[in-house]
């Protein structure tokens, strides 16, 4: 599911790389295998975290369930049903109603 990972060129603010490793974006990445570091050497946007970035409640939910999966699971090892609970968890919390402000209102 998750493997430790370097794209040198997203290190730079303006990188072209730099776009895509945006926490929360789903990304299609192409990596070059390394002797001791894979790198990122292509990414494509799949889905953008414009939602989770307008709302802070999202956001938090959104890191909250990506540490858990983080968390819980091994590197390099692939769980597609995982990948797939967690990307349904998270397209649930873009469509969820934020709670209302301390006081009502």
């Amino acid at each position: 599911m998750c493997q430790r990972t370097e794209s040198l060129a997203a290190r730079r603010p303006k990188a072209k790389l730099a776009a895509h490793c945006e926490p929360l974006a789903e990304v299609d990445f192409e990596i070059a295998r390394g002797r001791q570091m894979d790198r990122i050497i292509f990414a494509r946007a799949l889905r953008t975290n414009e939602v989770f970035a307008t709302s802070h409640h999202r956001f938090l939910l959104a890191s909250f369930l990506c540490e858990c999966v983080d968390t819980l699971t091994k590197d390099a090892h692939p769980d597609p049903d995982l990948y797939n609970l967690l990307s349904d968890a998270l397209s649930a919390t873009t469509g969820m109603i934020p709670p209302l402000p301390p006081g009502g209102g």
